[in-house]
């Protein structure tokens, strides 16, 4: 319990500075920050940046990952594709899992939902599209961010959701 709230408080400070849109240093590229919005030079409107900070709150590491930056600055946060996950979230004992999680087999259908295979590169991924790459690179999260916790304790079966193995 304390160790949860020892991280609530950390991802509070880090997230939560008020006028504080971007940390980092001057030569890395700033990381983006919750009231961040995406601006593009002449655009009308902004969209707003997804909001993941209940998420960040325990998957840190994502937090200047590419793959959740583009997203995040597209609008398109972690609830888009695990759901809102609210008891997942406030399970402090990290036992419940997301409401939607994927196998290997559902990623690539899953990404492919707002990426279709029409519209990417068609040479960088056709041996993807075939089924595998001279590496053995099959899936998007290959190459696109790994989207993986760097320290795992608890795991879950992705298709049923039960838990597999506890701290």
């Amino acid at each position: 319990m304390k160790y949860f709230v020892l991280i609530a408080i950390i991802g509070t400070l880090a997230f939560g500075l008020a006028g504080c849109k971007y940390l980092g240093t001057a030569d890395e590229e700033p990381l983006l920050l919750l009231d961040d919005t995406a601006k593009k030079a002449g655009a009308p409107e902004a969209a707003a940046v997804a909001n993941n900070q209940t998420c960040f709150v325990c998957h840190g590491n994502f937090v200047g990952d590419k793959f959740i930056v583009s997203h995040a600055k597209a609008g398109i946060g972690c609830p888009k594709c695990h759901g809102a996950s609210d008891a997942h979230t406030d399970d402090e004992d990290n036992i419940t899992p997301p409401n939607i999680m994927y196998t290997k087999q559902q990623v690539n259908p899953m990404c492919s939902e707002c990426h279709p295979q029409e519209k990417v590169s068609r040479k960088a991924h056709n041996p993807v599209f075939a089924r595998a790459t001279p590496e053995g690179k099959r899936y998007c999260t290959d190459c696109h961010s790994k989207h993986k916790a760097n320290r795992r304790s608890t795991f879950w079966d992705k298709a049923t959701g039960e838990l597999l193995v506890d701290k």
